[in-house]
């Protein structure tokens, strides 16, 4: 379940970088770039959260 979270949030992450794909002309250069981090940040930390899972129902199952 966790691994198909994590897939919903790539594909989340992919969707987003679509529609700010669209955007990027109208606006600002360093906001564009900004919320790219952004993205990347919080996809980050879906990763890291799906780890932290990981490990946590391993150490459940002992």
């Amino acid at each position: 379940q966790l691994q198909e979270m994590e897939a919903q949030s790539e594909e989340g992450k992919s969707a987003i970088q679509g529609q700010l794909l669209q955007l990027e002309d109208s606006l600002n250069p360093v906001d564009v770039i900004f919320h790219y981090k952004l993205i990347d940040l919080l996809a980050d930390i879906a990763h890291s959260a799906r780890k932290a899972g990981s490990q946590l129902l391993m150490f459940m199952a002992r």
